[in-house]
Formats: structure tokens, sequence, C-alpha cells
């Protein structure tokens, strides 16, 4: 497989990152509860034969029963928009999730490509002072050069050799925060391509489209929809605080020809 570019590493965190692929499964559960809420309360279905003892002889008795919660259906639309509500604050959440695992992908590999290619001007750079210093130091037991024209060059050579540490540094580290935004093992090295390439920046579509930012922010309309969701809530709590109210009836019978035999 060639090198893997920007757009490349963008598409496999948004298929593998580990918190993505859990928000995931709580949409999934969001709208299992949101078809579950849309479903109407079951009416209550009783029945029951028993045996009734009259002197020497038994009576068989048969009862039945139907009967419908009537609070059920007194919260039934509040309860739906409860849950329509949060499976559409988490699927806000969800885009805005994504939104911001790209823009940290982008932003990681981009940061490491940039690295690599300053690395060896870094390297020679450190070479060049290092060679110069070797220089300087066989000048100095010649004595031909004295130690206040050599000691800024041991500075300068200190510090060109902490930048490459420091660069070095950071690669690693910016190398497993990448992983660990792909899901993969700290020790797998990507290969990746020298070019970065980012979408255009258009200042003029990014001011047109601010006074319509509250409208389409993923994180601002996830918490509209929250918002939502608990007003619906409370007002289930309210209704809930009426008394119970069961609508419905019962059919008893007895049977005539267990009764005559009971007679007799």
């Amino acid at each position: 497989m060639g090198p893997l570019t920007v757009d490349a590493i963008v598409a496999l965190a948004l298929a593998n990152n580990p918190d993505l692929q859990a928000i995931r499964a709580r949409s999934a559960v969001a709208a299992g509860q949101a078809r579950q809420a849309s479903l109407l309360p079951n009416p209550s279905l009783s029945a029951a034969l028993l045996p009734l003892l009259s002197g020497q002889g038994t009576v068989p008795a048969w009862n039945i029963g139907l009967s419908q919660d009537i609070k059920a259906l007194v919260t039934y639309k509040s309860r739906q928009r409860a849950a329509h509500d949060s499976e559409g604050q988490v699927a806000a959440d969800v885009v805005w999730q994504e939104w911001q695992v790209a823009g940290r992908a982008r932003q990681l590999t981009s940061d490491i490509i940039m690295g690599e290619r300053l690395h060896p001007l870094t390297a020679d750079y450190y070479a060049l002072l290092k060679d110069r210093n070797a220089r300087l130091d066989r000048a100095l037991t010649a004595r031909t050069v004295t130690l206040a024209t050599v000691a800024p060059e041991r500075v300068a050579l200190q510090a060109a050799r902490t930048a490459l540490d420091t660069l070095a540094q950071n690669q690693l580290s910016l190398r497993h925060q990448l992983n660990a935004l792909l899901g993969l093992h700290p020790d797998v090295v990507l290969n990746l391509s020298s070019d970065v390439t980012l979408p255009p920046f258009d200042p003029a579509a990014i001011e047109a489209g601010l006074p319509d930012l509250v409208n389409r922010r993923p994180d601002l309309l996830a918490l509209r929809l929250g918002y939502a969701a608990a007003d619906e809530n409370v007002r289930q709590a309210i209704l809930s605080q009426f008394p119970d109210l069961v609508f419905g009836g019962a059919s008893p019978a007895i049977t005539p020809k267990s009764s005559m035999a009971a007679r007799t």
C-alpha cells in the first residue's frame, strides 16, 4: 500500500476511532428508545377460572377483564417527543464528534508531515555546527583561536542538538496521538505522504455563514435538543402527579350446567 494522504487518515479516523464507535452505539440505543416510545401502551387482559364450593358440589366460575391505563395515554405524546429529541441530540453529538475527530486527524497528520520535512534540515544544521566545532576545537588546541571565539559556537551547537532532540520527541508524541485516534497500537508507524492537502480556506464564505452558525453547529443543536428533551421529561413528571386512572371492565359468569350439578 502506498503512502497515506491526509484525507485517507481522516477517513480511517472516522471509521476506527474508539470514541466514535461508542457514541454511534449510543445513537443506535437512542433510536431504539424512540421506536419504543412511539408504541401505544398495551391494554391489560386478565382471566381466571376458580372452583366455588357449594355444599357437596363445586361450581367452576370464570372471570375475564380488560383495562387500559389512562395515565399512560396522557403522557404518551410527551414521552414520544422526549424520545425523539433525545435521538436527535445523540445524532447531533455524533456529527460534532466526527467533526472534532476529522479536524484532529487532519492537524496531527499535517504536523507529522511538516515535522518529517523539517527533520533533515535540522539534522544538516546540527551536522554543520558539529563539524565547525570540531575544527574550532582543533584550532583551540593549536592555540590559533581563543576560547572567546569557540564559546558561542559551542552554545549554538548545544541549541541545535536540543532542537533536533525536541523535534524527534515531538514527532514521536504526535505519532502516538495519531495512533490512539485511529485505534492503533502505539508502536505502529504509518507511512504518510509527503504532501499536505488541506481544504481551501475561503474567508468570504466563512464570514457569510456566521449569521446562521447557531442553526448549523452540531454541538449547539445537540444542546437545544437536550433542553427540549428535559422540558418534556418535566412535563411527564407533572402529569404523573395526578392519581392513577384505569378504565376497563370485568365479566364474571357461572356455567348453568355446573350450577345445576351443584344444586343436585
